[in-house]
């Protein structure tokens, strides 16, 4: 268990790579894993993932082979994030790679998310906002919330390597309210607390203190 504090003390890496890891948990929830795969793979993926009989990208990798053709890329999906979690970037690339050609929408809003990560890790930072927002608004045009908040954080991210903090608060603020209107508590706190940690505006402070129930 870390030390009290640890996430304001740590270095970026560290507290990214929660983050992340978060960010990978709740992609596992049921109703996105339904935007993902299906209702019954998402049955079956929630419940052997949660219960212990098999690792979640084995698990989505089975459902690449016998799902159909969107359950399939939505596994993909998920193994891409999987694998960007655990910094194998040729597992992102070549997932990233599965999905060339998507044309439906969230599908679409996928390939872009993964797009936005590869770039990320590449450096290139104005190819890999440009993909993560084209994702949130794909994601918010679908009403996939939980997805859109995910994208705004990585967006946020790539303002935040890229020097720009005011803009990096405020897409982690827009993150983080999506998050929180969704009930995911642990997943917007974080989001909020960088907010804290990056902005000088005011205006921008007293929203994410709101949003964490923290006095003005």
């Amino acid at each position: 268990m870390p030390p009290a504090g640890w996430l304001k003390h740590s270095p970026p890496c560290y507290a990214t790579r929660l983050e992340s890891s978060r960010h990978v948990r709740a992609s596992f929830h049921p109703r996105i894993l339904r935007y993902s795969v299906g209702r019954s793979h998402a049955r079956d993926l929630n419940f052997r993932t949660r219960h212990g009989s098999g690792q979640p990208d084995a698990l989505a990798a089975g459902i690449e082979s016998k799902g159909d053709a969107d359950a399939a890329a939505g596994a993909s999906f998920l193994r891409g994030l999987i694998a960007d979690e655990a910094d194998n970037t040729d597992g992102l690339r070549q997932a990233l790679a599965r999905l060339s050609g998507a044309s439906a929408p969230l599908r679409r809003a996928d390939q872009q998310e993964l797009q936005a990560r590869l770039a990320l890790r590449q450096d290139d930072l104005a190819g890999a906002r440009v993909a993560a927002m084209q994702a949130a608004g794909i994601r918010q045009e679908a009403f996939d919330y939980r997805g859109m908040a995910r994208a705004l954080a990585v967006a946020a991210l790539v303002a935040e390597r890229a020097g720009d903090g005011e803009a990096a608060a405020d897409l982690y603020l827009r993150a983080g309210r999506s998050a929180a209107a969704q009930s995911d508590a642990d997943t917007a706190r974080p989001w909020l607390k960088r907010v804290l940690a990056l902005t000088k505006d005011p205006d921008t402070e007293a929203a994410a203190k709101a949003a964490l129930g923290q006095p003005d």
